[in-house]
């Protein structure tokens, strides 16, 4: 069984929109979306969170909200197990705030990517930054791989790497990813 769910780009945490779960969740669904079919309901709650909006109905938008996140978590999952996906976010230690109360604060996005991330049936998430974003990957149960600063060459040999690691652990998932995509 062939993984083929690559997304068009990675994701640059250092935009302050991904921050949000709404961000996010939006540019999960426009990364993967040559598969278009698995979002159809997604896309369908995003029209309606905008036209509560617009209609000012704060109550309906939150619902909307609630279930366009929904239907983007699930969306993904399910194209994860029925293809694979690679989920690429890069400037991760964006996503690490820290505070003088409690030492670190984490934004909306990721308590979001994080209630859902660990259902991939068939999946790898690539977190891309600097040390700051070890707590990210603790959090989900990975261990940082450390490693200094990469040539365009070196960055597409390592993603071959890890993916040809990654589908040799999973015999049933065989990424297949061209020059061109990296």
């Amino acid at each position: 069984l062939r993984a083929t769910a690559v997304p068009v780009s990675y994701i640059d945490l250092y935009h302050n929109a991904y921050h949000s779960d709404e961000g996010l969740a939006l540019a999960l669904a426009e990364n993967f979306r040559e598969y278009k079919d698995y979002f159809d309901a997604f896309d369908l709650a995003k029209q309606a969170l905008d036209n509560a909006r617009a209609a000012s109905d704060s109550l309906k938008a939150a619902d909307y909200l609630r279930a366009m996140l929904r239907l983007c978590a699930d969306s993904i999952i399910r194209l994860s197990q029925d293809r694979g996906i690679l989920i690429l976010l890069d400037t991760a230690e964006r996503w690490v705030y820290p505070t003088a109360e409690e030492g670190l604060s984490m934004p909306p996005a990721w308590t979001w990517f994080k209630s859902w991330v660990k259902q991939l049936k068939r999946g790898m998430v690539i977190l891309a930054g600097r040390s700051p974003c070890n707590s990210l990957a603790v959090e989900l149960g990975i261990e940082p791989i450390h490693l200094d600063f990469f040539t365009q060459d070196e960055i597409q040999k390592y993603i071959r790497a890890v993916l040809d690691r990654y589908s040799a652990k999973m015999s049933s998932a065989d990424f297949q990813i061209t020059a061109d995509e990296l």
